[in-house]
């Protein structure tokens, strides 16, 4: 595990900004870039004094580092000292920031997100001071002669045996895709969306808006109204609604972190979807601004107050406004710029680019929102209270498993079958209130495929298309699968209890 503090922040500072880059990848250039450098904060060891201190600034040379002396206890000196002249004190090893990753980050719907407050407990929004303790150095545990590990003769023999099962069930796994594949082809398209990638972002910020629409105090909706309002030439109820909501939650975050806290946020955010690689297909469907018409804009403080179907466009502007003017952070939008370009004509290119403005907007208001303490919060409560339920379901399906028994062996037990009853009633209660998909939203993969819910329907994605699974199929889908093999139950396990499918 990373000590020090300095280093934990650049770690998680590098995550939340690349938070979709492959494990692996993100380890090696948090590792990397350590390697390389020095931090703010960090307490280094200099070489030719043989003394510690404290780097406070960095320079163009090197490093302004507060010197301390213990033995003389003198008024710390603030020094230029070059890169080379420097050791660090704490080490960062790819499986200490890999360990470190993974222990202050959760799996949820929207991705691996930086888990409860460690954001504010290390101090990483500007304004905020760090409140965690270091902790205590791990003993290393003794080193072991690599001789006390010889291979045993048959070890080859055990290799090949497993490398043939591993090749079998490959092979296994090979065959029952191509089953779903062949059974399973109706395609999951939408007329209003020409791309893949689109498609998917749409998905993936419903399913986001949806899934935490009692926390935004979002009106709940379906896939389709929310793409009616997002592919709309009109400004809509519930599109004002989105924007209006999205707009306040931002507001309450900022009076909770302050100003340079937001500012954080937003820069992080408009990274993951202004600046980002995979974003750039979506970003080239905005066309080109018209020449801009100056209209008299006046900012208006769009953290007051409540934005209306007459006033939302202007609280929209004069957040953007602020971001691009005092916050200093790019955003590429023409329909919320704090001017009105001059209006061309409705072709379905126009609409087009209108509607992944309003897209990338929600998308950018979003990620800023879940960066946030509030968020942080609120969903680590949704996680207990779930964690809570699943565990008060699998009991009370257990009990009803024993109930159940008890009545064959003693067919005149009336009152076990009342107490069946009612335990069964409280089951579906408990059915209906588990929701696997605050927890995440995509089910499983099997093989290349990658299954998710949306709407409560089983769509799967393969080779950049959707496809759906009508509810009438699920039952012979289900059937596919080898339930005495253990990949194949867990992966059905999964799927029901995402269906809501308890026989």
């Amino acid at each position: 595990m990373i000590e020090s503090i300095a280093l934990r922040k650049f770690a998680v500072s590098y995550f939340l900004v690349h938070p979709t880059k492959p494990l692996c990848n993100l380890v090696n250039r948090i590792t990397t870039t350590i390697k390389n450098r020095f931090f703010i904060g960090e307490v280094v060891f200099i070489k030719n004094k043989e003394l510690t201190g404290q780097i406070v600034k960095i320079t163009k040379k090197g490093y302004i580092v507060e010197i301390h002396d213990d033995e003389t206890g003198s008024t710390p000196q603030r020094e230029e000292i070059l890169a080379q002249d420097l050791l660090r004190k704490d080490s960062a090893t790819k499986n200490e920031v890999l360990l470190f990753i993974l222990s202050i980050t959760k799996d949820t719907p929207l991705g691996r997100i930086v888990a409860n407050n460690i954001i504010q407990e290390l101090g990483i929004f500007k304004g905020q001071k760090p409140s965690i303790k270091q902790v205590e150095k791990v003993t290393e545990q003794p080193k072991v002669d690599k001789n006390a590990w010889l291979n045993p003769p048959n070890q080859e023999k055990e290799k090949e045996k497993l490398k043939e099962l591993s090749e079998i069930e490959e092979t296994r796994v090979q065959k029952k895709r191509d089953q779903i594949l062949s059974m399973y082809s109706e395609k999951w398209e939408h007329s209003s969306i020409p791309t893949h990638k689109l498609y998917k972002k749409v998905i993936s910020l419903y399913n986001g808006l949806n899934i935490f629409c009692e926390f935004l105090k979002i009106k709940e909706m379906s896939l389709e109204e929310f793409i009616s309002a997002v592919f709309s030439e009109k400004d809509t109820p519930r599109l004002v609604d989105i924007f209006s909501k999205l707009l306040k939650a931002i507001s309450h975050e900022r009076r909770k972190s302050g100003k340079e806290g937001l500012k954080d946020m937003l820069h992080i955010a408009s990274n993951m979807i202004y600046e980002s690689e995979c974003m750039k297909e979506v970003l080239e469907m905005i066309t080109a601004a018209g020449e801009k018409k100056e209209t008299g804009f006046n900012r208006i403080q769009w953290f007051a107050g409540d934005a209306t179907q007459k006033t939302w466009l202007v609280y929209i502007k004069s957040f953007v406004y602020d971001i691009m003017n005092i916050y200093d952070i790019k955003v590429k939008t023409n329909e919320f710029m704090p001017y009105t370009p001059t209006k061309a004509e409705k072709t379905e290119k126009v609409i087009e680019s209108l509607a992944v403005d309003r897209l990338l907007m929600i998308s950018f208001m979003f990620e800023t929102i879940i960066l946030g303490v509030r968020f942080r919060t609120y969903y680590d409560t949704l996680l207990e209270e779930y964690k809570e339920k699943e565990r008060e379901r699998l009991s009370l399906v257990q009990e009803v498993k024993r109930l159940k028994g008890e009545v064959l062996v003693n067919e005149g037990a009336d009152e076990v079958k009342e107490q069946i009853d009612e335990a069964e009633k409280k089951l579906e209660e408990l059915n209906a209130e588990c929701k696997p998909e605050a927890v995440r939203s995509g089910i499983s993969k099997y093989g290349d495929i990658n299954f998710i819910l949306v709407d409560g329907k089983l769509i799967y994605e393969y080779n950049e298309a959707f496809f759906i699974i009508q509810e009438d199929k699920w039952e012979s889908f289900i059937s596919l699968f080898d339930m005495d093999k253990k990949k194949d139950l867990q992966f059905v396990e999964t799927v029901k209890r995402y269906l809501r499918i308890f026989q």
